[in-house]
């Protein structure tokens, strides 16, 4: 459910532009045909950009440590801090509600389309062919309650009015047909369903059908046919009965006076067509916003949410995330600690994974990561117990420094060759941070391909002093 949600989240943000785009520049222009051309790229692009920029759901590396809370030391004792906006398993409780609600209503948007193929089937099925126009078969239902339709091959009439409808009705019904517009009509109803809590996508919808209706229309004018006749004809069929949305429909009442508007406006300068070019950058600059680490974080944040889950664990990272592995740590005030964990495997038991990686070789995918006891979150909590502030570090007032280490998870379940990464502001917090890894002793070995196997992890401390508190820090030392 939150892969969907954050998806359909990707996709509201490339649209919703090119929404404003179009509402505000081209709606009132008389290019129809370049018009439908830009909506239709729009909803295209909305739809594909978000899977070439990776979401939602995968995020790199970099990102995950730019938008993630970290260990923190502080003088009197180390705490956890920072909002996790990675962490899935234990998603607030609102963004659980959310994504109930909105899979809830796909759900019903989607129903709702069904029952209209449904509908528009019957019409179909209980209708008699009576002519041919080119192609296109015109057919005849015996309810005077249809309105005059089209869809993919077939125009619908009533057959009460079939004897006396104007044959302008058939060209502009042909010409929906010629446009393929209902295949534009369905790629908006799958956007729509989508996205359906955001406004540009419903406004995108009835641009195009209003965009359709005037391509309709001016084919009619085209033919030679009296537009005020044809005006008129419109006005009386305005109370139509209410079909399926992807089907073209002559009574779209909704929009009649725009249409009789449309047709009397002057045509628009050819030179303000470069108006349309401009849905090409913000395509583009949409996208660039999804790369961005913090949206890049809050949409992984969202793809990941498990409404059932009801336990920490660890997610087995695939191939697109490069083996990053997150681990989670729930605490108190909807305050989580977060740590990244490269995972690889080596080729043998006993040679460490930064062993193999000097030597060039592949790195892969642990089929079973170590255990300890007490989980994921019993690990890190045993992390930030050991941590101690070192005393030269507090006398330096407001400090910030992460440490980042490298180190192996022997098949003997301890800790070795621990290598740091990133060192920090000052030597002694380095190994403050050694120290409180190389203590740990896991429950279970790592296995890949039935054998046991060294696992190398990175782990991010971060160290912080809020202002000088040396007393309070030489207190916990002593103490420890």
């Amino acid at each position: 459910m939150g892969h969907l949600f954050a998806y359909s989240l990707a996709v509201c943000m490339v649209l919703i532009p090119l929404t404003l785009l179009e509402r505000y520049l081209l709606s009132r222009l008389t290019f129809h045909r370049l018009i439908r051309t830009v909506i239709v790229f729009s909803l295209v692009a909305s739809l594909v950009l978000p899977l070439f920029m990776s979401v939602p759901g995968v995020i790199s590396g970099e990102a995950m440590k730019a938008g993630t809370g970290i260990f923190t030391a502080a003088p009197a004792m180390p705490t956890i801090i920072g909002f996790d906006t990675t962490s899935a398993d234990y998603a607030p409780l609102w963004l659980c509600v959310l994504t109930v609600v909105y899979v809830a209503g796909v759900c019903v948007f989607a129903i709702r389309e069904f029952v209209g193929v449904i509908s528009l089937i019957r019409i179909i099925r209980n209708c008699r062919e009576v002519r041919r126009i080119g192609r296109w078969r015109v057919l005849t239902h015996p309810s005077a309650a249809v309105s005059p339709l089209s869809f993919w091959k077939y125009i619908v009439v009533s057959s009460y009015e079939y004897p006396r409808l104007d044959e302008a009705v058939f060209i502009h019904e042909r010409a929906h047909l010629d446009g393929f517009h209902w295949v534009d009509l369905i790629l908006a109803d799958v956007v729509s369903i989508l996205c359906w809590y955001c406004p540009a996508a419903w406004v995108m919808r009835r641009q195009l059908a209003d965009t359709h209706e005037y391509e309709a229309d001016r084919a009619v004018s085209s033919s030679g046919i009296s537009v005020k006749d044809y005006q008129k004809m419109l006005i009386q069929k305005v109370a139509g009965s209410r079909l399926p949305s992807f089907a073209c429909n002559l009574t779209y009442h909704s929009n009649i006076s725009k249409r009789i508007k449309m047709m009397k406006q002057k045509k628009s300068n050819p030179g303000l067509r470069l108006i349309a070019v401009a849905a090409l950058p913000v395509a583009a600059l949409s996208a660039m916003v999804l790369s961005v680490p913090a949206v890049a974080g809050c949409l992984s944040a969202v793809s990941e949410v498990k409404v059932t889950a009801k336990s920490v664990n660890v997610q087995e990272p695939s191939s697109a995330n490069n083996g990053i592995l997150t681990l989670r740590l729930p605490a108190e005030g909807g305050v989580a600690a977060v740590a990244e964990s490269s995972r690889q495997a080596p080729a043998s038991v006993g040679n460490s994974t930064s062993q193999h990686k000097k030597d060039g070789a592949k790195q892969e995918t642990i089929d079973t990561p170590p255990v300890y006891p007490g989980g994921i979150n019993a690990l890190l909590k045993e992390v930030n117990d050991n941590l101690r502030m070192p005393e030269d570090a507090v006398s330096i007032p407001d400090l910030s420094s992460k440490v980042v280490l490298h180190f192996v998870v022997t098949p003997e379940c301890t800790v070795k060759d621990i290598q740091v990464v990133t060192h920090g502001a000052l030597p002694s917090l380095d190994q403050a941070a050694i120290d409180a890894v190389k203590v740990l002793k896991f429950e279970k070995p790592g296995m890949q391909d039935g054998k046991l196997v060294d696992v190398s992890f990175s782990l991010p401390v971060h160290f912080k002093v809020e202002g000088a508190a040396k007393s309070d820090s030489t207190a916990v030392a002593k103490k420890k």
